[in-house]
């Protein structure tokens, strides 16, 4: 997130001495914004809070609490720390009363909207990813497009780069342009229940949680929740903390359930097994090697004339990037899931470490 946030720093004509080095603007010049795992967080922060800059985060100091762990934020405040668990526990509950599946990344989610949105109502409780829509300056045409990541997991499946679905979240719709899916539903009714897209009783509105969107892009992290260790948390507060996480730990489930399944019984991808089951399991979005989440721009819909890629991959021992977030879509193309897309050749990885390509810009073309 914070790598990303130097980036997007430097393409953003708002930022001081951004436009010193010609790369000012690029970024009020781009037409989509996409990102997955930590890239999300920054990117769900900035269009959630109206295309705020990174600029006016830093100096703000009231979006991102980044002085104390995820699992102790309060810190030295133990009232602050149980509180903030009972409040996680509050919104899990209440969703479950709703008749909602409440899974690992809901406690995620609800975290890391504590986390990121500290200072707003309702630390993010409230705020939905069709929000965006209605937000004054992307309703003037003055943001990107911002796109979030996930990939469908079919059941007792594992997801490899050939085979994956990738699922785009943006503030209008939900859904994926691989043919095993191939379709889309509007993101705002999401949690109603859909027969071959047509409403099985009444339309449901807020299931689109802010906090749960980011948490599915990055569910990998929910191990930190899983795993949890009493020794980074006072000890007044690790009751609630337990209270709150051994339920859903107990279930072994490291997806985001979309329960009731928007696609269900629908029929125009090939993949039964994503639609013919009443959930739609989600995963981290980088869970098929795509780090760098290119696929979405290359639709030919979207008629993109250059993607800028950021790569903050740790593949190498001195957590470099490799070139798998690269070496992964170009390999993509030449399966059945490629579906027509096109992307320029890319050498293997050990060729991209032997000439140095992930220390500078690299340049790829059709």
């Amino acid at each position: 997130m914070l790598a990303g946030a130097g980036m997007l720093a430097a393409l953003d004509e708002r930022v001081d001495d951004a436009n010193v080095n010609g790369l000012g603007g690029l970024l009020q010049a781009s037409s989509h914004v996409i990102g997955l795992l930590g890239g999300n967080w920054l990117t769900g922060t900035v269009f959630m809070n109206n295309f705020t800059s990174v600029q006016d985060i830093l100096s703000s100091d009231l979006l991102w609490q980044l002085e104390n762990s995820i699992l102790n934020p309060g810190g030295l405040d133990l009232v602050d720390t149980i509180q903030y668990y009972q409040n996680i526990k509050d919104d899990l509950d209440a969703k479950g009363r709703a008749g909602f599946e409440v899974t690992i990344t809901d406690t995620w989610g609800r975290a890391l909207s504590d986390q990121f949105s500290a200072d707003t109502k309702d630390n993010g409780a409230s705020a939905r990813w069709s929000d965006i829509a209605n937000s004054q300056l992307f309703e003037t045409f003055q943001t990107p497009f911002p796109i979030s990541i996930a990939n469908a997991r079919y059941p007792n499946n594992l997801i490899i780069n050939s085979n994956s679905t990738i699922v785009e979240v943006n503030p209008f719709e939900v859904g994926s342009w691989d043919p095993s899916l191939y379709q889309f539903t509007p993101t705002k009714y999401l949690g109603t229940k859909l027969y071959n897209g047509a409403a099985n009783g009444s339309c449901i509105r807020g299931f689109d949680n802010a906090g749960f969107i980011i948490g599915t892009s990055s569910s990998l992290f929910n191990s930190i929740l899983t795993t949890i260790n009493t020794e980074y948390i006072p000890v007044a507060a690790s009751g609630i903390a337990k209270c709150v996480l051994q339920d859903i730990a107990k279930t072994d489930e490291d997806i985001a359930a979309y329960k009731p399944n928007p696609f269900y019984h629908t029929k125009t991808g090939y993949s039964a097994d994503l639609s013919d089951h009443e959930t739609l399991a989600l995963v981290d979005g980088g869970e098929d090697k795509e780090n760098v989440p290119f696929y979405p721009l290359l639709q030919p819909e979207r008629n993109m004339d250059v993607i800028f890629g950021f790569d903050v991959s740790s593949d190498t021992d001195q957590h470099w990037p490799d070139g798998t977030a690269l070496v992964s879509p170009y390999e993509r193309q030449f399966s059945d899931q490629g579906n027509g897309t096109v992307f320029p050749y890319v050498p293997d990885q050990r060729t991209i470490l032997n000439l140095n390509l992930t220390a500078k810009p690299a340049f790829f073309r059709l």
